[in-house]
């Protein structure tokens, strides 16, 4: 068994000082250091935020402010969520550890220096170094490497996720062999969520985990196990 783990949203979160202070002095927007400790929807409403939004188009100041999360400074000083470590590890003794992050640069240089923090913060933070991780382009992009992945190694998988509503609706982007490979074999864990939508048509089995913590995480293993017999 692989199991597969997302990493923005589901075992890491933003260190938003960090995330501001970045902003702040790329964007060159002086801001006073004492009113960065805020969150995210407040940062976005300041007077500078606005100003500058105004300045450089909707558009090109959503692009770049957007971008600014994956500035190294920011992926090394994420957050990683409570009990995440040890989760991890709980799985790591029922089969393969992999991390399927969306991170991807628009340039070369940008894309090995994501890379590379990430690589550090897993590292750092002790989230199993040296397993391997999948570095995508985006939801369909990680949809389909996990089934190229399953299909190479012949085996079942479970993906932790916290987008697990686009998951479900970007499988019929994919083509029909990598479809059913994913609903044979892969089953889809969303992350955060206490009660399970519905979907009229699921596109693969989902199970929820509401968090990392043990009694969470075994709960999730045994509906794992149900599930398969029945897939």
């Amino acid at each position: 068994m692989y199991y597969y783990i997302d990493i923005d949203g589901t075992i890491a979160y933003r260190n938003m000082i960090r995330f501001a202070t970045v902003c702040n002095d790329k964007l060159q927007l002086h801001i006073a250091s004492d009113r960065l400790r805020c969150r995210y929807v407040e940062f976005l409403q300041f007077p500078e935020v606005r100003a500058y939004v105004q300045r450089v188009g909707d558009e090109v100041a959503h692009n770049t402010i957007g971008w600014l999360d994956y500035d190294s400074q920011v992926l090394l000083a994420m957050h990683p969520y409570s009990d995440a470590v040890a989760g991890v590890a709980t799985l790591a003794s029922h089969g393969e550890i992999a991390y399927a992050t969306a991170r991807h640069g628009y340039t070369d240089e940008m894309h090995q220096e994501i890379m590379h923090a990430t690589t550090r913060w897993l590292e750092k933070k002790a989230f199993l170094p040296g397993s391997k991780t999948l570095f995508c382009t985006g939801i369909a992009d990680k949809l389909s490497r996990i089934a190229q992945c399953v299909h190479e190694v012949r085996s079942f998988a479970v993906l932790i996720d916290d987008q697990y509503d686009r998951l479900q609706a970007s499988l019929a982007c994919l083509d029909p062999e990598k479809q059913r490979i994913l609903r044979d074999r892969v089953i889809l864990v969303a992350f955060g969520c206490e009660v399970l939508p519905h979907y009229d048509e699921p596109a693969f089995p989902m199970v929820g985990m509401a968090s990392w913590s043990q009694a969470h995480v075994h709960d999730m293993l045994n509906h794992v196990e149900r599930l398969m017999v029945s897939i």
